[in-house]
């Protein structure tokens, strides 16, 4: 993550070095939104997207292994509903905390 051009003026815009950079950003601010919020009720995560067949996905090659159906947005959706979940700051693939 290079904080000092994270809009890619001073180097050359890479597809994927721009999703990986926006990636670390996002885990970022799930462990920062979490510290903030710690006293309240509200919980903090972050998750896989999924594989879905999206034009970014193809175009990053990952198309051979997306999903044609709403199948890879299966972490996400348990991530925002789900009753039993109680910690805050993770990052969750496939229904479980991991370390990215």
């Amino acid at each position: 993550l290079d904080l000092s051009d994270v809009q890619f003026r001073k180097r050359e815009y890479d597809n994927d070095t721009a999703y990986r950079q926006s990636k670390q950003c996002n885990r970022m601010l799930t462990v920062t939104w979490s510290e903030r919020l710690a006293d309240s009720k509200v919980l903090v995560n972050a998750c896989h997207p999924g594989d879905p067949c999206t034009k970014l996905s193809c175009s990053l090659g990952y198309n051979t292994y997306a999903s044609k159906d709403c199948s890879g947005c299966t972490c996400p959706f348990w991530l925002a509903t789900s009753t039993e979940l109680k910690v805050s700051g993770k990052y969750f693939g496939e229904q479980h905390s991991e370390t990215p």
